[in-house]
């Protein structure tokens, strides 16, 4: 029996609680998320360009931001798409602002509070 089998039978409102929180969004919600940082933050332009690639890999890939530096399939090109820079600097954009969140913990806490706040109007509309 897996882990996750043992987890699930054993707690299942915990299991229940901690997969909603994983649950990434769909890669077409994207452009959605582009308006409600953009209504928030401004242009997608300067230091707001890291942010705002994060906060998308943050909700699209929820599961795998805490520990790997892959993006799903897509992500990286629909971003590189609608910022307007070639998929290597995406990469490298998110490296670079993943460093500091990983290490700025008054910064990791805005940015979880406004990818938060961006998923749950996201899901309010849909």
């Amino acid at each position: 029996m897996s882990l996750e089998s043992r987890l699930k039978e054993a707690y299942p409102e915990v299991y229940e609680e901690i997969n909603a929180l994983l649950e990434g969004l769909d890669i077409s919600c994207i452009p959605d998320i582009e308006r409600y940082f953009v209504e928030t933050q401004g242009a997608i332009e300067g230091k707001n360009r890291g942010l705002f690639i994060l906060i998308v890999v943050i909700l699209v890939d929820r599961p795998l931001y805490l520990g790997v530096s892959v993006m799903r399939r897509g992500v990286r090109n629909e971003l590189a798409r609608i910022v307007g820079i070639i998929p290597t600097a995406v990469s490298h954009q998110y490296k670079a602002t993943k460093d500091y969140y990983d290490v700025n913990k008054r910064f990791r806490e805005e940015v979880n509070t406004m990818a938060d706040k961006i998923k749950q109007r996201i899901i309010g509309n849909e």
